[in-house]
């Protein structure tokens, strides 16, 4: 029997006898982080090695880190740890941000797993809802690390269309490369250097001063997002087409949910 993995459900060093959980290591014999914690500016009242608020019967921190989401209601922001339930309060972007962002965490590609990559990272990713024309759709803004995401239509292409959830996996790839430094490009361009102010430049300039900088991190976004597009969701398929290229939606229509095609369950 394997007792490396304690109540924390993370894997136990036995060298050292810390508790590793990606972003930090946990001392379990006295309940405080090895490290200050990097979002400890945010909590003044409590020890900066202090591990879930000094209550860890209560309360759990997965991986040490986490990602905001943007309550559009309230502006209010929650934050989000990988596998999180869902409030019962949730407005229905917190719960679909919520559902697809886990729905990713738990759908890795291999040993990749971008939410999880992104959690473990010294940054914090913010999740807002798209609220713009209807012939625009998501987008990443790399300095202000912010995707903003149309939970609530499916994207109309000339080949087919796409759910919501395929909005949320490709802008969460530029997400994971822009945090990563372009690590992550370089697994889809082998040996290929790309510098990252050319990478931000490019991005600020909606992707039309370098096409090639485009073109490199674009398909790294179109690689992921056939990935989750060909995964099942009850009877559908979450994409109904692969697309090798960047092109913009034709147009958009109201879905059900985040895994809706077309306006179809």
């Amino acid at each position: 029997m394997n007792y490396n993995y304690e109540f924390t459900a993370k894997e136990l060093d036995n060298e050292t006898q810390y508790t590793y959980f990606g972003a930090r290591y946990y001392d379990s014999d006295v309940s405080v982080w090895l490290s200050v914690d990097p979002m400890a500016g945010k909590y003044p009242s409590l020890s900066p090695y202090a591990y879930c608020a000094n209550n860890p019967v209560m309360l759990v921190d997965p991986n040490g880190m986490e990602w905001e989401i943007v309550c559009p209601e309230t502006n209010e922001t929650i934050e989000y740890t990988p596998n999180m339930p869902v409030p019962n309060s949730s407005s229905t972007f917190v719960s679909d941000a919520i559902t697809g962002l886990n729905f990713l965490y738990n759908n890795p590609e291999g040993e990749k797993n971008r939410v999880a990559d992104i959690a473990n990272s010294s940054e914090i990713m913010t999740l807002k809802q798209f609220s713009g024309p209807v012939d625009e759709s998501s987008s990443y803004d790399p300095y202000s690390l912010t995707i903003t995401w149309d939970n609530e239509h499916s994207d109309i292409f000339e080949g087919g269309s796409q759910s919501p959830i395929i909005g949320l996996a490709h802008e969460t790839d530029h997400g994971y490369i822009s945090i990563k430094g372009w690590e992550g490009i370089r697994e889809y361009e082998s040996g290929k250097s790309v510098d990252y102010n050319a990478y931000m430049q490019s991005v600020s300039n909606a992707y039309m001063n370098n096409p090639d900088d485009r073109n490199i991190f674009e398909n790294s976004a179109i690689n992921y997002e056939n990935f989750i597009g060909n995964l099942t969701v009850g009877a559908n398929k979450l994409s109904t087409y692969q697309r090798s290229g960047y092109i913009p939606p034709i147009r958009k229509t109201k879905v059900k949910s985040i895994f809706s095609i077309g306006g179809m369950e």
